[in-house]
């Protein structure tokens, strides 16, 4: 593929077949008369595919330091290239290996919208970009890491391409990998759920009561049962009691008898579900007056958690939480779908290193965003943000995201792209907004950000859009750079 794609075996192959080009040509036009291929887009191709193939140094094999213990240091190290790559080393500078190793990683799944905005200057036919967003749900992953001990000297990691000679080296990065959560074991041990006032186990069943509970003390529920709330059930969560599960909920509730899970004096440490091994679903549920989690040294940031645990959110209010995040989904995958976030101090939904989807959701009297997305890959559509202290949209840490009718009102940013980041919109409308699209980079360790806007609306915004360095917009068919870029 590397030599077949190379301008020079392709500019030789074209040249030689030139002779037999015009007449097959021809004669297909005698049929089809407005048939006219550009052989200059086979070449713009070659040279896009041919640009794939071999990593870039520092770019292509993503790195971060965990901590050191025993005289090692913890690396992790995660394929961003297209390809599988091989590390083969480690050395103490660029240029030499001083010892080796033997990981394979897989390569990374094409990020396509990002490819798609790289490839060209522009955009030309947003046609062709508008249903990425599918192939980025059905094909594209989450960055896979293997970790590393390595002695604490260490600076670089060597790798290549399987079969392919070239050797590349890149520098280990000092920062830590962004991530939230922690442990909780100590919360989980010799835990044994048996009958209640509350609820009822049976076997590995647990179901909640009928009525209205005020709960004092921690309900800790262990992996491997199945725990389901019917309709009209309300925990009233006091004295700083939390809600903490390691299996699956089923919240089932209606328009007149919602499932309720609130704080009467506003101090329970949130509703978490952590690593669940099955997928919750929660219909007609409201969360209000919840505050966080906090033990010890482990601090959650949402009323709300779902960590690595798939989720499924239908007509569920967040109302009230005074917390960081009203919801805070980390390394799941999601479906939000016709919910409202009403008053929250700070975020109002928060997605970190997640697949997903918000469907059809409001957001109101919002502190800071309505919603910000994290290393995630995620399709929004028919979302409205109205009073947003912040960004309605935020995505950032090599996102991609594509917003397909959204509307922001009384934002002071209506969507941003910042740290390596893609977002698509489709059609979105801002309403008395200080600054409709913002790119940027934030955090040093990541690169530029991009957005694509096919189609907008702006009315009373002061400033339609801000861009720094190494980062782009387009509007519809304009490409609008940074000054000086």
């Amino acid at each position: 593929m590397y030599q077949f794609t190379s301008s020079a075996y392709l500019n030789q192959f074209l040249d030689e077949n030139a002779a037999g080009w015009a007449p097959r040509l021809q004669w297909l036009q005698m049929e089809f008369p407005d048939y006219q291929p550009d052989l200059s887009k086979i070449v713009e191709q070659a040279a896009y595919l041919h640009s794939l193939i071999l990593p870039f140094a520092e770019g292509s094999l993503k790195t971060f330091t965990q901590g050191t213990a025993g005289g090692k240091k913890q690396v992790l190290a995660g394929n961003a290239h297209s390809l599988p790559v091989q590390i083969t080393g480690y050395g103490y500078g660029p240029q030499k290996q001083a010892a080796a190793l033997k990981v394979l990683l897989p390569g990374q799944s094409p990020r396509y919208l990002l490819s798609r905005i790289q490839r060209d200057a522009a955009v030309s036919d947003l046609n062709s970009a508008r249903f990425l967003y599918q192939f980025a749900d059905q094909f594209q992953s989450i960055r896979h890491y293997e970790t590393l001990e390595l002695p604490v000297a260490t600076t670089h990691l060597f790798f290549k391409i399987p079969g392919v000679d070239s050797t590349f080296s890149a520098p280990i990065s000092k920062w830590k990998r962004p991530e939230n959560g922690t442990t909780a074991q100590r919360l989980f041990d010799k835990v044994n759920p048996v009958s209640n006032t509350y609820w009822v186990v049976e076997g590995k069943t647990i179901r909640f009561r009928p009525g209205t509970h005020r709960i004092t003390a921690d309900v800790i529920i262990p992996e491997g049962f199945e725990v389901f709330f019917g309709e009209g059930v309300t925990l009233d969560l006091v004295q700083k009691a939390r809600f903490i599960s390691r299996s699956p909920v089923q919240m089932i509730g209606s328009d007149d008898a919602p499932v309720k899970i609130h704080s009467s004096d506003q101090s329970a440490q949130g509703f978490t579900v952590l690593q669940a091994g099955g997928r919750s679903i929660l219909k007609h549920v409201v969360f209000e007056d919840l505050n966080t989690l906090r033990e010890d040294s482990w601090i959650l940031t949402g009323a709300v958690n779902f960590y690595e645990s798939e989720v499924h959110f239908y007509r569920c209010v967040f109302h009230r939480n005074h917390c960081e995040d009203a919801l805070n989904v980390i390394r799941s995958h999601y479906l939000v779908e016709e919910c409202r976030f009403i008053h929250t101090n700070f975020d109002a939904f928060d997605s970190d290193f997640c697949k997903g989807e918000v469907l059809n959701c409001t957001f109101q009297d919002i502190g800071n965003d309505a919603m910000d997305f994290s290393g995630s890959i995620v399709t929004v559509r028919d979302c409205k943000a109205i009073r947003c202290g912040d960004k309605g949209i935020s995505v950032g840490e090599e996102s991609d995201v594509t917003v397909l009718n959204a509307t922001i009102e009384n934002a002071n940013i209506g969507a941003a792209s910042k740290d390596f980041s893609s977002l698509y919109i489709r059609d979105i409308t801002l309403k008395n907004c200080d600054q409709g699209f913002a790119a940027y980079q934030k955090k040093p360790e990541f690169g530029g950000a991009h957005i694509v806007v096919e189609k907008h609306k702006a009315e009373g915004v002061r400033r339609l859009y801000a861009i720094s360095k190494g980062c782009s917009l387009q509007l519809g068919n304009q490409k609008i750079l940074p000054e000086g870029q």
